[in-house]
């Protein structure tokens, strides 16, 4: 079996759907050598991954399939510089059956292989609390969703190793050591696992293992100054919840053993003053917290988010994918659920929190207006963008329906006869009235604003004049029989497919 076969097999993905990932000459203000990612609606095949060993095109595959399972599942660590050698010792010592692959931009893919196909909500999970373990609560994990919305979602792909092989600087690391894609290969089949049952993760006694992730992410790397106030502060209140009659003391012993330097004495007692007052709920959305936050994770731990079951804590809305159709659709992962969206959907509040109700039974808080706007901001920073084919698009749909009005209305005569409905040639045009063609649409179950239909039309070189018609100026539209093609004699109006709402 050739290397391309085996990675093929060994990095088995979504088999409708693949990523592409171009270089380009320039590089940015950091030197990163640039690049363009698309989303391909078409099968990977082993000619693929042949060019992407032979480094002539980078290959992206989406882990996640049609049944909500994977084959591998990956921790993205994109913190720079990154130590691989310390991280191979943190995974050893962990005991993780994790392959180091160092990345294209010189971060690391922590990558697990299975035998067989394993529910991604079950590989998601481990991988969540493994990174927590390791300290890295806030990186991407591959899959990053456990299902997909509908067949027009193709979930999240990422850039496999080993493009260019010969001369790659995407390779795995072991023992401090890159290897070649013959040993990576060996090693990695060697590595896989029978199922997700064996991927064990060892829970030690750490302060904050039943809290959130980011508090255990903060203990492990050290919480510096710069963001010692609000770390403490989430953590007392933490130790509130979980120690109830003496916690006042455990936030004193986390100053002195968790933040250095320490916060003062009037500082923490001015801290835990406030927790005193009222119950806080922690602060997700603040530095340091919210830069290791998993919410997932969070909400499945004893004192986490959840436990202030009388705080609105919202929902968590990312992976925000937009499909090029007309007009655009939307998909969204809320609350690890996939939900397909409109656009108006994003931009009224109320809409989205319908969408919730809907989608995961939550109606998240309210926020105002200003907020809204920039919240949805941060959310389209990074999105993924696919293209549609032209099919779905309303212009192409509407061009065949005028076409298709051409050949089942009867031509007229003179111009005199557009009062009757029909329409003429006109030198190199097809003249008609607007109100006719809107009519034919109308049977034919189209609905759609008018304006949208004279804008896509528009695009299509029928252009709006006037006509003078038994002594009246009426207004008239005018598409070319260069683009419309030759119609033919006027036939009975076929039965055509219902078009509600496209």
């Amino acid at each position: 079996m050739s290397f391309a076969a085996r990675l093929s097999h060994l990095y088995k993905g979504l088999d409708r759907a693949h990523g592409r990932y171009m270089l380009e000459q320039s590089t940015d203000k950091n030197g990163k050598q640039k690049g363009k990612a698309t989303t391909l609606r078409s099968p990977y095949t082993i000619t693929h991954w042949e060019k992407h060993v032979d480094g002539k095109e980078g290959l992206g595959i989406i882990p996640i399939t049609d049944n909500g399972t994977c084959w591998w599942g990956c921790i993205d660590i994109d913190k720079y510089p990154l130590d691989l050698e310390e991280l191979e010792k943190k995974v050893v010592k962990e005991e993780f059956p994790f392959l180091l692959v160092r990345s294209k931009s010189g971060g690391c893919h922590l990558t697990v292989f299975f035998e067989e196909e394993q529910p991604c909500v079950e590989v998601v999970t481990k991988m969540q609390e493994a990174a927590a373990i390791l300290g890295y609560t806030g990186s991407e994990i591959y899959p990053k969703q456990t299902k997909l919305a509908n067949a027009q979602d193709v979930g999240n792909w990422l850039n496999m190793p080993y493009f260019d092989a010969l001369s790659t600087d995407r390779f795995c690391v072991r023992n401090n050591t890159s290897l070649s894609l013959e040993e990576f290969l060996d090693y990695a089949e060697s590595k896989k696992l029978r199922s997700v049952e064996e991927f064990v993760v060892h829970q030690k006694s750490e302060e904050f293992s039943d809290g959130p992730p980011c508090l255990q992410t903060l203990q492990r790397q050290g919480i510096g100054e710069g963001g010692r106030n609000t770390a403490l502060f989430n953590i007392g209140v933490y130790l509130r919840l979980k120690h109830e009659s003496n916690w006042e003391q455990h936030v004193d012993e986390a100053n002195r053993t968790l933040i250095n330097p320490p916060l003062g004495y009037r500082e923490v007692a001015s801290l835990v003053k406030s927790l005193e007052k009222k119950t806080y709920a922690f602060t997700c959305n603040t530095p340091p917290i919210m830069n290791f936050c998993n919410r997932d994770l969070c909400k499945r731990r004893q004192f986490g988010v959840t436990s202030f079951q009388h705080v609105d804590i919202g929902v968590v809305m990312d992976y925000v994918t937009k499909i090029n159709s007309e007009p655009p659709m939307w998909i969204l992962t809320i609350d690890g659920v996939r939900t397909e969206v409109e656009t108006d959907d994003l931009l009224d509040q109320q809409r989205f929190r319908k969408i919730c109700v809907n989608a995961i039974n939550k109606i998240p808080g309210r926020m105002k207006p200003e907020e809204w706007d920039k919240f949805i901001r941060s959310k389209l920073v990074n999105i993924e963008i696919i293209d549609a084919p032209v099919e779905a698009k309303t212009s192409y749909k509407l061009v065949e329906f005028l076409r298709s009005f051409f050949e089942t209305t009867p031509e007229g005569r003179t111009i005199d006869e557009l009062s009757i409905g029909r329409w003429v040639k006109q030198h190199s045009h097809y003249v008609f009235r607007g109100a006719d063609f809107y009519s034919y649409l109308d049977r034919q179950g189209v609905k759609l604003d008018a304006r949208k239909i004279w804008q896509a039309l528009n695009m299509n070189e029928v252009v709006f004049s006037q006509s003078l018609v038994r002594g009246v100026t009426i207004q008239t539209w005018h598409a070319p029989t260069s683009t419309y093609g030759r119609v033919k004699s006027a036939l009975a109006v076929p039965e055509i497919d219902h078009y509600e709402n496209f």
